[in-house]
């Protein structure tokens, strides 16, 4: 569940939904196989993990978002660092070239950031900023490890007015998440971009090839996946909008399958969203998970892919985050 104050590079804060509007996520959604066969065994397992892995991805979109209510499992991975991404920046962006810089963490651990942005009143393509946590742990239940890599790929518009257009790469190795129920592990790239030229309206999406999680359970691994959200703080409560595609092949699934969001999800500030809908593909099978409101959903399940349902499922965001 999300409500986004967009954050650029935290040093700028924006609260702000739309975009630009000449943005089609539908155009991008790679074709990919999907060979596992949704039954009754499997299709609850395989819905949740593609909503959790597509909230994880719009997460991870939130980079540059100052967001709290991103949810724990499994988007706790994004959670944990946006957060450090927004601390380790805001103390040492107008530092040139940055560090390395070394800090104490909270209760335990540290972290280093390191990096070259050319200039303090813009970004330019080829700025970097590299952020090292070592065993950080800042008393919120969960110690931080592992190395995020930053790349500035585009920039223009005025940082200080807030309107501008930014694409940035993010390299994540070994960043591990430990919580007293688990412990996640991701590796990966991505590329996001953020539009504020609209603000207060603010767009961002995400696209990525390839990135893996590991837990104490299981292992996911996406691919060729993405996702845009948007949101308006010139309303309140705030709207946001978001959608999301991949592909996962998870060690909890003896297949692969496929994600989009023929229905973009709606909601505001920091409730699940209200209505959309999220298409889990397989085998000539589906299962197409429905927004009734912001507390219970409905999943309705195609087991041989005739086009009629064969089960329906009622159940609750509350349970498929879990």
């Amino acid at each position: 569940m999300y409500r986004f104050a967009f954050v650029l590079l935290a040093s700028v804060v924006i609260t702000a939904c739309g975009g630009s509007g000449n943005n089609n996520l539908s155009a991008d959604v790679p074709i990919v196989a999907a060979d596992l066969k949704i039954d009754n065994s499997n299709g609850r397992t395989a819905t949740a993990l593609s909503y959790q892995s597509a909230d994880m991805i719009v997460g991870l979109g939130s980079l540059v978002v100052d967001n709290s209510q991103i949810a724990d499992t499994p988007a706790d991975v994004a959670k944990a660092a946006r957060e450090h991404v927004s601390k380790a920046i805001d103390s040492t962006i107008h530092s040139l070239p940055i560090g390395p810089d070394m800090s104490p963490c909270l209760v335990d651990g540290t972290v280093t950031v390191s990096g070259d942005i050319a200039s303090p009143f813009a970004l330019s393509a080829g700025d970097t900023i590299v952020i090292e946590l070592d065993q950080c742990d800042d008393g919120l239940d969960q110690v931080v490890d592992g190395r995020l890599d930053l790349t500035v790929m585009t920039f223009t518009g005025d940082l200080f007015a807030n309107l501008y257009e930014l694409q940035m790469s993010m390299a994540m190795s070994d960043f591990k998440v430990t919580t007293p129920a688990d412990t996640l592990t991701s590796n990966g790239s991505t590329n996001m971009t953020l539009d504020t030229t609209l603000s207060p309206q603010v767009w961002a999406s995400m696209r990525g090839d390839s990135m893996t999680i590991d837990s104490n359970a299981s292992s996911e691994t996406l691919t060729s996946f993405g996702s845009e959200q948007t949101v308006d703080a010139g309303i309140s409560p705030a709207p946001y909008t978001w959608s999301s595609f991949g592909t996962l092949d998870s060690t909890q699934l003896a297949g692969v399958i496929r994600y989009t969001t023929p229905v973009t999800f709606e909601g505001t500030d920091a409730d699940f969203p209200h209505t959309g809908e999220l298409l889990v593909e397989g085998d000539s099978s589906s299962a197409r998970l429905i927004a009734e409101d912001n507390v219970r959903v409905r999943i309705e399940f195609d087991y041989d892919g005739d086009g009629n349902i064969d089960d329906v499922l009622e159940t609750t965001w509350v349970d498929l985050s879990g």
